[in-house]
């Protein structure tokens, strides 16, 4: 009993706490986390991990959905799903986002159900639910709002904001509303042009200041073709 390990190639140790609920979650969150695939993206690595899926969600079901250790339950919840996405079952990992979801809104942990919402509207667009995927992106961005606006000088509750006015700039992109889609876009853009400029030294604020000018540009192109 306790934690068994497991290794595999291109894949750092991972744990999973297979008895006793007390602090074993949050030993099962902070051990799913640091499990992290090699450059190759290696389905086999990936196979291998899959291994204590079904142990994972046996651990899941009684593991706690209120108080302190509920984050680690949603967090753990988003990374059973996160490995599931990887592996393509879709079906799964949106069964998982969901439970993070639930258990985050029961909680009433604000930031985790938006970060939820995100990953839900990730799996539907992939499935090509699209008003569905918009639904759950502008349910993020609603929660997003709300804590930028309560604590504006939080760099990351504004990068959460902007990146659920990307999000749904993608779908309306995939649903042909281009003008509303660069509209998205630049409202994302403008909040990372304010992150950039207060941490110029921030290379993460750049990336994201690059991937926001690089979609403009594109629907820019579409939009004069």
């Amino acid at each position: 009993d306790g934690i068994r390990d497991y290794k595999v190639t291109g894949v750092q140790t991972c744990a999973l706490p297979i008895s006793g609920l007390g602090d074993e979650i949050e030993a099962l969150a902070t051990k799913l986390a640091e499990c992290t695939f090699d450059g190759s993206g290696s389905l086999g690595a990936i196979d291998a991990l899959a291994r204590w899926l079904p142990q994972a969600s046996a651990v899941l079901e009684f593991a706690p959905k209120a108080g302190p250790a509920a984050w680690h339950t949603i967090w753990t919840y988003l990374q059973v799903g996160d490995l599931n996405d990887q592996r393509g079952s879709l079906a799964l990992a949106l069964s998982a986002y969901r439970n993070a979801e639930s258990v985050a809104r029961s909680s009433g942990l604000e930031r985790d159900l938006s970060v939820s919402h995100t990953k839900i509207g990730d799996v539907l667009r992939a499935l090509g639910s699209l008003p569905a995927a918009l639904d759950a992106y502008k349910a993020s961005l609603a929660i997003a709002e709300r804590l930028a606006a309560a604590d504006p000088g939080d760099a990351g509750w504004q990068r959460d904001l902007s990146v659920a006015h990307g999000r749904i700039g993608d779908v309306l992109v995939a649903q042909g509303s281009l003008p509303a889609a660069l509209d998205a876009y630049k409202a994302s853009l403008a909040i990372r042009q304010r992150l950039a400029a207060a941490d110029p030294g921030n290379a993460g604020w750049q990336r994201d200041l690059s991937v926001s000018h690089s979609k403009i540009g594109n629907e820019i192109g579409r939009t004069h073709v």
